[in-house]
């Protein structure tokens, strides 16, 4: 029995030696293939190590046959030696090696925190953008609803204060609804639809320009356009004489072209294009009170001077 239980002690001995030579020989291995705290496998991925090795080296640490650092340095070895696969969708990688270090291979997958998701690639976790949310439950940025707002990093949306709205971005409440905007409701507004302006401040909805005027760029007031300039009650656009421009972009007056330059088209040119028996053509407004000039825009039906039947204009007349 005594010369039985010998040959055990020398056989698990023996199995020790080996298995504790196999984790030195990668020790001395790896760094000359990976670089110290590199994550070898990519963006969004992690090391898959055999649970069944894992539990080999557990098992030698518990019985006291290695110290902290063999057995720390095995669990190292046996990770990065590992097939590397994608987290789950909503996650990212986590380091949970015992070695720690800065990016080590990760071997788990976690969730984001609240008010967080994950990057596109999901190699990390990237905050929410101000007015936007996220939470455990719901790991993806979502946009705070109606009367509420949010800084960025958020896990909860802010119910607007009394007597405020929210903006359709979500990232702070005003007292009346800007310029460009107009309310959907108490405590909210949106942006002014096509066509329409707001001048903001007096909780009244978008309304239509008129009168051969247009929205500006941010919908908040109407706006001439083209050759023209607004008439004498400033109340519309109407058409600059022949031959003559608009004198700035505020299409007060309207002016002929600087010496050394000419009229063609739709303005004033240094070097007029020759176009033989080509008709002058009055600008291309909206104009409620003729109805025989017709929309401005791009190949949009002129009415040569003298009469005539109507013709196509060249593309650029406004």
């Amino acid at each position: 029995m005594r010369k039985r239980l010998q040959i055990l002690d020398r056989s698990a001995r023996e199995q020790w030696m080996r298995r504790a030579l196999a984790a030195l020989l990668l020790l001395i291995v790896l760094p000359l293939a990976t670089p110290a705290h590199a994550n070898r496998c990519g963006p969004g991925q992690i090391a898959e190590p055999s649970v069944d090795e894992l539990n080999e080296a557990n098992q030698f640490y518990a019985d006291g046959f290695i110290d902290d650092a063999t057995w720390q340095a095995w669990i190292q070895a046996i990770n990065e030696a590992a097939p590397c696969a994608l987290c789950p969708s909503g996650t990212v990688p986590y380091n949970s090696s015992p070695l720690g270090g800065p990016n080590p291979t990760p071997v788990t997958c976690t969730l984001c925190d609240q008010g967080s998701m994950p990057s596109p690639d999901q190699s990390q976790c990237v905050a929410c953008a101000a007015g936007s949310y996220s939470t455990f439950k719901n790991p993806v940025c979502t946009a705070c609803p109606d009367g509420t707002f949010s800084n960025a990093g958020a896990a909860s949306c802010t119910a607007c204060p009394t007597g405020t709205v929210s903006i359709p971005d979500r990232t702070i409440c005003l007292a009346k609804c800007p310029a460009g905007y107009e309310p959907t409701g108490e405590h909210s507004c949106r942006h002014c639809p096509a066509g329409t302006i707001s001048k903001g401040g007096d909780g009244k909805k978008c309304h239509a320009c008129v009168n051969s005027t247009v929205p500006n760029g941010n919908h908040a007031a109407c706006i001439c356009v083209g050759l023209t300039k607004w008439n004498s009650q400033h109340t519309g656009c109407v058409p600059c004489p022949a031959h003559q421009v608009p004198t700035d972009s505020h299409h007060l007056a309207c002016k002929p072209c600087p010496s050394g330059t000419h009229f063609q088209y739709d303005g004033c040119v240094t070097n007029p294009q020759a176009v033989p028996n080509h008709p002058v053509f009055t600008p291309n407004i909206l104009d409620n009170n003729n109805p025989g000039l017709g929309p401005q825009g791009p190949g949009a039906t002129g009415r040569p001077l003298g009469g005539g039947a109507p013709s196509r204009g060249p593309a650029g007349i406004r």
